[in-house]
């Protein structure tokens, strides 16, 4: 579980975990940036100063927000009702959430959840590892009493740092519903025309260089 921070400047963070200097033994915390830092994204600093008030006036300098998770098989019909308004129609919601139990890219994937401080869901996202350098992403759905407050834009970007401190190239791909403005924030680029294999959804592509071998092959079957 890793914890989301703002700070006070307005920014966001995720915390990774705590550290400990090798000379001082002084605790510090390791952090991502979840914006496009053109110094780095990974960064450390000293516990006691990332846990004050060193905000305005007093404020905290880093505030929690929320926390992301990777969310259990078995947990998921606490999240799968997010997506009923979307993707439910001709079926009841038990029908719904019913048929995921035999979805090939539900049953492989990994799916992330962003909970607010008190453990309530708020919004998921599914993960499906093609090849160690290409993941796709799906399912990206947030609870209809708290959308339209940036939950699901804040777990992307969660989800696909995380990913990219664990592979710096990681390559990921995505069929988009609603068009390609809303995922150019997260550096994806609308794949080629002959990466477009189906007429209702948008094929898209966020590489940190070179596109990952095998897109095209996962593009065609990717939904």
């Amino acid at each position: 579980m890793w914890t989301l921070y703002q700070h006070h400047k307005g920014m966001h963070y995720l915390a990774l975990g705590k550290s400990l200097h090798s000379e001082t033994f002084e605790p510090h915390t390791v952090y991502l940036a979840l914006y496009d830092n053109p110094r780095n994204d990974l960064w450390i600093r000293p516990s006691n100063m990332f846990d004050d008030n060193g905000g305005p006036r007093g404020s905290k300098r880093f505030t929690p927000l929320a926390r992301i998770r990777p969310l259990a098989l078995d947990e998921s019909t606490n999240v799968l009702p997010f997506g009923f308004d979307a993707w439910g129609a001709g079926r009841t919601l038990n029908e719904f959430v019913d048929s995921y139990a035999t979805n090939k890219n539900h049953l492989r994937g990994q799916r992330y959840v962003l909970e607010n401080l008190e453990g309530a869901p708020l919004a998921t996202l599914n993960t499906l590892r093609f090849t160690p350098e290409l993941t796709g992403l799906a399912w990206l759905a947030t609870h209809p009493e708290h959308r339209k407050q940036g939950h699901a834009t804040l777990l992307m970007f969660a989800v696909m740092a995380l990913l990219r401190f664990e592979q710096s190239d990681m390559c990921f791909a995505l069929h988009s519903e609603i068009g390609i403005r809303y995922y150019e924030r997260f550096g994806f680029e609308k794949a080629s025309v002959d990466h477009q294999h189906f007429e209702k959804s948008v094929a898209m592509v966020a590489s940190t260089g070179q596109a990952a071998a095998g897109l095209d092959a996962v593009l065609k079957e990717f939904f």
